[in-house]
């Protein structure tokens, strides 16, 4: 059996893969789920992230991006 990769597959694939990474991180642009984001911010949700988890510090993460709104 040949396990080798077809040579125009692989190219179609990671193309594919690129246009559609591309059109999500558009859609993230978009909602304002990624924006640019001061260096003390991205500290405060790095340390949330470390201290609780990907779950639990997600609310840090929160905090961090808006730190002017109630909690």
């Amino acid at each position: 059996m040949n396990t080798r990769p077809i040579a125009g597959h692989s190219i179609a694939s990671s193309l594919t893969r690129a246009v559609d990474h591309t059109f999500y991180l558009t859609a993230l642009l978009r909602s304002g789920m990624i924006r640019p984001t001061a260096p003390a911010q991205l500290g405060r949700a790095a340390s949330a992230v470390q201290r609780y988890g990907m779950l639990g510090g997600s609310i840090g993460v929160t905090a961090a991006r808006f730190p002017g709104r109630p909690r």
